[in-house]
């Protein structure tokens, strides 16, 4: 019902657009209801259905696996990777299908897992000369550097002075391990290894609270290739190892050990050091794990959820008021500005990416779909203990905010920054969906409804890696956005305008940022463009550099006069206020053309 009053509703009040963007919300309800009604009355039968040569199987993955890395390596990632890997991540669930438990396997689909989930980031991150993604990358690679070059916290680290701990364990690891790479490739390697110790403690979580092993396993293998685990990880940023943290805190607090609820100090103090503006999101999920666990008359394992949210909080408030103040004022601001009314309520849409944005969003689902499943069947499940059915329940209700759909598009909502949410959800909801994907397998009797279900395994694995947000080079469907990564020649065009600039350097956004966390912070200067595509300079502006290969290829993102005139440094906050601008054009007449490499020119008459 839900699902199809959000299909329905938005177009009953005129805006078609808000469905179709919250279409992959609603269709998994619908899909989800028409799932359980359909099977629900079919009899559960858990054993093996159909059997496989492990070495046979394995030795299918590895040669799949080994493919994905010659065709990432050799070629740009095309649908030839992305098929492959889809059928990687297939492959590892349909062993734990045709298997009985044994150490060799268990072992087996862990190393599995790791290494298809290393596979999809470091084909990205190792592969191109710098990755940048959003752009945040290039603050944290800096800041690597500086701390190297350095040794020490400088001014330089601004917000992130409070908080260095990130800088300081990549800046360590890229001493130990020499020159051979660059800090910002040490900084990748780092999270991505990160990101596997993520998916081992997703397996103990599941391991611990519910008996059949295939739920660890599905959950880790779902975690793996989920887009959202792997767009944090590529971006490599200090958020982006918060859902290990989180996984290993929801861990501990479901472990009923005197031991380990002694040793859950020590994470508490690390995570708030490491990244205080986490830990509202974890106190948040932590809260809604106690509320249930309340509700289910749960009390011991309240009582240490209970105990964590204390020390956290005290940890937390207690960091921010002796370190870091300037958090402090920004969260209560936070607050304070979502009781507020934004002015100019409404919803933004670009009508000509309203496909694009749909095709790309179906990845999700299929994971809404079973996490949903899951949520529905842990309720009717009577051999079900209380740490997995409160578990499984948090994960389907998180679906919401890791999942925002049109919410994140209302102006009023932007200050809650849900699309972060799913940072510290996607745990939880893949042990949802885990759950909801081994229930749906053991009601499924025939051969032909099993092809369909791993068919649909299959399509939702390949679009999870094929999309825009993890796939920097052809996805299937492209969307307007600039290349996320810069070449050796941009940099350099890039750090030559900066050098022999006396003035300033008008750039594009993603060269703008490059600047802003450099040596030259002083220099740049966001490009300007009129309403005739024209880029408006004034006596300050210093050079222009105009990337003409990205130009071509995706157009720059820049800052849109309209009808208004040249402004020295506007105003303005993150990218939201830019806009790609497909062509843009300079003035030769009145700017001397002084480099250019066939990827970059730079015009100015600087003096």
């Amino acid at each position: 019902m839900i699902g199809v009053v959000g299909l329905l509703g938005p177009v009953a009040f005129g805006s078609p657009n808000l469905a179709i963007k919250g279409s992959y919300i609603s269709v998994p309800l619908i899909l989800a209801a028409v799932l359980y009604l359909s099977i629900s009355r079919s009899e559960k039968k858990s054993g093996i259905k159909t059997r496989l040569p492990l070495r046979s199987s394995v030795s299918v993955y590895l040669i799949f696996w080994a493919c994905a890395v010659l065709v990432a390596v050799v070629f740009v990632r095309s649908l030839i990777y992305y098929s492959l890997i889809a059928a990687c991540s297939t492959l590892i669930i349909w062993q734990i299908f045709c298997h009985e438990e044994t150490i060799a396997l268990k072992l087996g689909v862990l190393f599995e897992a790791s290494i298809l989930f290393l596979n999809i980031i470091y084909t990205v991150t190792l592969k191109y000369y710098f990755y940048v993604g959003g752009t945040d990358p290039l603050a944290h690679a800096y800041l690597v550097e500086s701390l190297l070059n350095t040794t020490e916290i400088t001014n330089a680290f601004d917000i992130y002075e409070s908080f260095p701990l990130y800088h300081i364990m990549v800046s360590s690891l890229s001493l130990a391990g020499g020159s051979y790479l660059p800090p910002r490739k040490w900084n990748v390697l780092f999270v991505g290894l990160v990101g596997v110790l993520g998916i081992f403690f997703i397996f103990l979580t599941v391991r611990w609270i519910l008996t059949d092993w295939r739920y660890a396993a599905v959950a880790t293998a779902l975690l793996a290739i989920n887009s959202i685990y792997i767009y944090y990880m590529i971006r490599a940023i200090p958020r982006s190892v918060m859902t290990v943290f989180t996984a290993f805190i929801i861990f501990s607090t479901l472990h009923s050990s005197r031991r380990l609820q002694l040793l859950i100090a020590f994470p508490i103090i690390v995570l708030v050091m490491y990244h205080t503006a986490t830990v509202p999101y974890i106190l948040s999920i932590l809260c809604l794990l106690l509320l249930l666990q309340l509700v289910f008359s749960h009390r011991d394992q309240a009582t240490n959820t209970g105990r964590v949210i204390f020390f956290l909080g005290i940890g937390a408030i207690s960091y921010w008021a002796f370190y870091a103040e300037e958090l402090l004022l920004a969260f209560f601001s936070v607050l304070i500005s979502t009781s507020v009314e934004a002015p100019g309520g409404g919803v933004s849409f670009n009508s000509d990416t309203i496909v694009a944005n749909l095709w790309n969003n179906l990845q999700y689902v299929g994971v809404i779909s079973l996490a949903i499943l899951g949520g529905i069947w842990s309720l009717r499940e009577d051999e079900l203990n209380w740490e997995g059915l409160t578990v499984i329940l948090a994960g389907t209700i998180l679906v919401a905010l890791t999942f925002p759909g049109p919410l994140q598009f209302i102006e009023q909502l932007e200050s809650l920054e849900l699309r972060r949410w799913s940072e510290y959800t996607i745990p939880l909801v893949s042990i949802a969906a885990s759950f909801g994907t081994i229930e749906l397998y053991d009601r499924l009797d025939s051969s032909q409804m099993r092809v369909v279900f791993f068919t649909f395994l299959l399509v939702t694995a390949g679009l999870s890696v094929s999309n825009t947000l993890v796939a920097p080079e052809n996805p299937i469907v492209e969307e307007p956005r600039h290349t996320p990564y810069l070449e050796k020649s941009e940099v350099d065009a890039t750090v030559f305008a900066a050098q022999n600039s006396k003035n300033g350097v008008m750039a594009d956004y993603v060269s703008f940022r490059y600047l802003q966390w450099s040596n030259y912070a002083d220099k740049p200067h966001i490009m300007e463009v009129s309403s005739t595509n024209e880029i408006q300079t004034g006596p300050q502006t210093g050079l222009v550099i105009i990337r003409q290969q990205e130009l071509r290829k995706s157009g720059l993102k820049v800052y849109p006069l309209g009808e208004n005139s040249f402004t020295y440094k506007p105003t303005w906050r993150g990218g939201g206020v830019l806009e790609l601008y497909p062509d843009v054009q300079m003035d030769s007449s009145a700017h001397n053309q002084i480099y250019d490499n066939g990827i970059n020119v730079i015009y100015g008459n600087d003096s």
